[in-house]
């Protein structure tokens, strides 16, 4: 089987002429493979194939703006047949924006234009990795492609009966997983599974409702704060637990915990 990725070349090309086809980005038309060969030093400089056991061949992905469903439930479904299918993909390539740039503009195309529309203000987040020093790796969860991945990479856990079950928690509501993956953890799966874990399982915390979505921007936030005192890749479970039940007041909310 064989993977594809764009080279530096090509994705310092698009990225700097982005404005500028910016009509291109809404047509239809397969325009990548023709621009990039007429732009760069020969027909094959603006990809790269990689030998893998991985195959995106006959797979396909569809999001439907008009569905009742909404967004969160179309991408909880999408995440779990694209990270199904890539769950072995090595991490070396999953923080490649070439890679993922090569999904969005050539094997995943249609898609992206059904999941953030034709006129997408956004291209540089979408398509590419908009990365600079405040942003970290939110990228990678803002890159049509790669947050499929990353949220699955994040929260499948084999230990359960259905391995998807956190990633269903988290995308109940398309908010909570953006606030939840936007932090300095979200590279972290270890992690980030214990914080969905105690809040899923523990305190039987639900996202809805206003109320709700106060209580866990305030969660991720203080936890996101205490990676100034202690490094959070050293927090162990009853450290989490302990910033988690501090932050929602438990006593006081009078939520279930299992000691």
């Amino acid at each position: 089987m064989t993977l594809y990725m764009f080279t530096h070349t090509a994705v310092s090309i698009l990225k700097d002429r982005a404005k500028e086809n910016k009509e291109e980005y809404q047509n239809t038309d397969d325009w990548i493979k023709e621009y990039l060969t007429e732009n760069t030093l020969n027909k094959n400089d603006w990809y790269v194939s990689i030998n893998s056991q991985l195959d995106l061949s006959d797979l396909k992905l569809h999001f439907d703006r008009s569905n009742k469903e909404g967004e969160a439930i179309q991408d909880l479904r999408n995440i779990k047949i694209f990270f199904g299918r890539l769950k072995e993909l090595p991490l070396d390539i999953a923080t490649d924006e070439r890679f993922w740039s090569y999904l969005t503009h050539v094997t995943f195309r249609d898609y992206v234009q059904q999941r953030w529309g034709k006129e997408d203000n956004n291209l540089l987040e979408h398509y590419f990795f908009k990365a600079n020093k405040t942003e970290g790796d939110r990228a990678l969860l803002r890159n049509a492609m790669a947050r499929l991945w990353w949220y699955g990479y994040l929260t499948y856990d084999e230990k359960r009966t259905n391995p998807f079950e956190l990633t269903e928690y988290l995308f109940k509501i398309i908010d909570f997983a953006q606030q939840f993956g936007e932090r300095t953890y979200s590279r972290n799966p270890v992690l980030a599974r214990d914080i969905l874990t105690i809040l899923k399982d523990e305190f039987q915390f639900s996202p809805q409702g206003t109320q709700g979505r106060l209580d866990y921007r305030k969660v991720f936030k203080d936890i996101n704060q205490a990676g100034g005192v202690k490094v959070l890749d050293f927090l162990d479970y009853e450290d989490i637990r302990g910033i988690i039940g501090k932050s929602l007041e438990v006593s006081k909310l009078g939520l279930v915990t299992n000691s």
